[in-house]
């Protein structure tokens, strides 16, 4: 018989709690990256339908777009979906709300331009 005194039914009740708590906390994680995942996927075929190019090539001006604005990409693809695809509209708000210095109101950065 495995019978078992109560501070082993303590000890296996903590560790269990504990794997539990593990586990959900895992599992936010894992809901987060999900979301994320699915905002730089629509932003990227939003780009990639409106611009008419391939979900790569997309997926690399949002991406270059974020870091020359020194944004969030997941930030920039969230404004994006929200100005219905439109790119330039989303660097443009970021540009706008940053003060960025040297460059044109409304002009898009030339990594835009070469891409066009």
């Amino acid at each position: 018989m495995n019978e078992r005194g109560p501070i082993e039914s303590q000890l296996s009740n903590m560790v269990l709690r504990q794997q539990v708590a593990n586990l959900e906390a895992e599992n936010e994680q894992l809901r987060k990256n999900l979301d994320s995942s699915k905002i730089l996927e629509q932003a990227t075929g939003a780009i990639s339908v409106r611009y008419r190019m391939l979900p790569a090539n997309a997926f690399e001006m949002l991406r270059e777009g974020a870091r020359s604005q020194q944004r969030n990409l997941h930030e920039l693809a969230s404004e994006v979906i929200a100005n219905g695809g439109s790119f330039a509209k989303a660097l443009a708000g970021g540009a706008n709300r940053a003060g960025s210095a040297g460059q044109v109101k409304g002009a898009a950065p030339s990594f835009w331009r070469a891409r066009r």
